[in-house]
């Protein structure tokens, strides 16, 4: 019983590397273009591999999510600002970029990992773990290697698998996409608000 716990479908995590391997080439190729594609892919694979993706709409759920991601970013906000002692850059989030994190980079994102691979490796506590690894190597991938930027961004890069954790339970908990989403949304305005720094992620 112990041992069909620890079995693992490794096509899904098959899709992750190959995936990241395609945006990679992808960057050589076009890399005005990485960004889109990527999006584009995120949301494609599911489909393509005849999987789908749970798009219910379910307000309750939807307010639940809300209300999580409200109480755990603004610790984070609180946080942050007792321990710096900065202020929060809310001039640094343009309509621009508040509509490209929202619908080129949490939606597509929460679509792959959360609707794609941790639904296929079994939708439970173990896949949350392993879909945040997996989360975080891919921020690490493209924020340390692919831009060349190291230090504290890199450390960020990895810190990543903390909030896939929270965005892996409220799919879990929602069986749909939005909750997740609103999480990862709001993360990065309030990553971007804290740091000045723009990651497209």
């Amino acid at each position: 019983m112990l041992l069909d716990y620890f079995k693992i479908n490794y096509k899904p995590i098959l899709i992750y590397f190959l995936l990241i391997a395609l945006i990679f080439v992808f960057l050589l190729l076009f890399p005005k273009y990485v960004v889109t594609f990527a999006a584009a892919s995120f949301l494609l694979v599911p489909y393509l591999l005849g999987k789908g993706l749970k798009l219910e709409f379910k307000p309750r759920q939807v307010l639940i999510s809300l209300f999580i991601s409200l109480i755990i970013i603004g610790l984070y906000l609180l946080l942050f600002h007792v321990i710096t002692q900065k202020s929060i850059h809310l001039y640094a989030l343009s309509l621009n970029l508040i509509i490209i994190h929202l619908v080129v980079i949490a939606f597509p994102e929460e679509a792959f990992f959360r609707g794609y691979l941790q639904q296929e490796l079994g939708n439970d506590i173990r896949s949350i773990i392993i879909v945040s690894i997996l989360f975080a190597i891919g921020h690490f991938l493209t924020i340390c290697i692919v831009s060349g930027s190291f230090g504290l961004h890199c450390v960020s890069a990895l810190l990543t698998f903390f909030p896939s954790l929270v965005m892996g339970y409220l799919y879990y908990k929602s069986q749909s996409v939005w909750g997740c989403t609103i999480f990862h949304f709001l993360s990065n305005l309030a990553y971007i608000s804290t740091s000045g720094f723009s990651v497209f992620y």
